[in-house]
């Protein structure tokens, strides 16, 4: 019989490295704490080393991701695995895919090397369709983009749908004058418009909270009344015709082309389904409570913002947190606690000043605008809070650090790491790059 003690050595030393690989993940993935990761900061495309387990020696086999972003692999060893880090992977466990099996790593912190604050349109208050920096705007308060790279700006003080191409070119979709009036183009009438969302098929949706309804804007222009009934403010479900809402500001459309309210006087969330019925989703009456559905409770629901997993995030003005709602209508706070204030860190210790908006990228990290603070804030899909640009109210751009903005109240994110800024104050839409 063969003992234990005639195995050669390197073979038992690598056989008891597979055998620990193996018995310390699972389908789900298991924390191995012989894993070791160096450096374990920095930005983009810094060179990382894996050490720890039997990783085996086919490149193909190995999948390694920075905060579920996939990394580039250099090189494959028995024991060393070296890697670059992707860019906007952000701060997270590093895991790694060996032959189908998972591990976890150290978490590796991402250093920014890279934000750049620039205008991308707006100048002086006014009125004016020209091109980037020359057109003018008058209190835009929230954005959306299409999947051609067109920015719609509710143009609120103008009581207008403005729409920003992709060369800068500024026009007005429709409204340009306050009032109520289903139409085409100019011939259509707004109140205080506040927020919007864009559906697959192009068509804008407007939350025109003055006149307490959801409107629709065709990509030809022509304006109706989607639901909600016109100048009168309640809190009613059912069909399009009879639902009444509340200063609506904000909307979400999700993959099923359900629309979310922020139905902001009556502190919850509504839904619409396709076919224009009206349903509370979330909240019923002021407070602040998680929860399931109409059990939780919000004070001032603002923005409102939809990830790829159709769940909801949502900007609660009053309570200086940032909600979460499950598609199955589960509402946690994953940011923010009272009373207002500033501070980064760990979500349950961060602190906003009145965070007013929201907008989420393809990797799940949350911006919001944080008003009073006069920052963008970021939420990370492990629950850090970081600033990531803004330094004191006024105008500038610039470096993150550096740039500058005066009530900022919309966010959009679009392709290439852009996010997009309502800088209502300055009369601009700003966009911020990270790298």
């Amino acid at each position: 019989m063969k003992t234990i003690s005639k195995i050669p050595f390197f073979k038992l030393t690598i056989l008891f490295l597979f055998v620990t690989a193996l018995t310390s993940c699972n389908k789900d993935g298991v924390e191995s704490d012989y894993l070791t990761i160096s450096p374990n900061s920095g930005p983009k495309n810094t060179v990382v080393t894996i050490e720890g387990g039997y990783f085996g020696l086919d490149a193909n086999t190995v999948q390694v991701f920075f905060n579920n972003v996939e990394a580039n692999v250099l090189s494959v060893s028995e024991t060393k695995i070296i890697v670059e880090v992707p860019n906007r992977s952000f701060t997270g466990n590093v895991t790694l895919n060996i032959d189908g099996k998972e591990l976890i790593a150290p978490v590796f912190t991402y250093l920014l090397s890279d934000i750049n604050v620039t205008t991308v349109a707006g100048s002086s208050v006014g009125y004016a369709n020209l091109n980037g920096v020359d057109a003018k705007f008058s209190s835009p308060s929230d954005m959306a983009i299409d999947a051609n790279g067109n920015i719609y700006v509710v143009d609120t003080n103008n009581h207008a749908i403005r729409k920003i191409a992709p060369n800068g070119d500024v026009i007005t979709l429709a409204g340009g004058a306050q009032g109520f009036t289903d139409g085409n183009g100019s011939a259509a009438k707004f109140n205080i418009p506040r927020g919007i969302a864009v559906d697959k098929q192009g068509n804008v949706f407007v939350a025109d909270s003055g006149n307490h309804s959801i409107r629709k804007i065709t990509p030809n222009g022509t304006v109706t009344t989607f639901a909600g009934e016109f100048g009168t403010s309640g809190n009613i479900d059912g069909t399009a015709n009879v639902a009444k809402f509340n200063s609506p500001e904000s909307l979400a459309i999700d993959t099923q082309g359900n629309i979310f309210v922020a139905d902001r006087g009556n502190s919850s969330i509504r839904k619409i389904t396709p076919d224009g019925v009206v349903s509370t989703f979330a909240g019923n009456i002021g407070g602040y409570a998680d929860g399931n559905g109409v059990n939780a409770k919000f004070n001032n629901p603002y923005g409102i913002a939809i990830d790829n997993d159709d769940n909801l995030y949502v900007a609660d003005l009053l309570n200086q947190r940032i909600r979460k709602i499950t598609p199955d209508a589960e509402v946690t706070s994953i940011a923010g606690s009272s009373p207002a204030g500033y501070a980064d860190g760990e979500a349950n210790v961060a602190k906003f000043n009145y965070p007013i908006d929201v907008a989420v990228d393809e990797f799940g990290n949350i911006f919001v605008a944080d008003l009073f603070n006069h920052k963008v804030r970021r939420i990370s899909p492990d629950g850090m809070v970081s600033s990531i640009a803004g330094n004191g109210f006024g105008f500038a751009d610039g470096l993150g650090a550096d740039a500058k903005f005066r009530n900022i109240s919309g966010l959009a994110t679009g392709k290439n790491g852009a996010v997009y800024i309502a800088d209502r104050g300055n009369n601009k839409i700003r966009k911020l790059i990270l790298e």
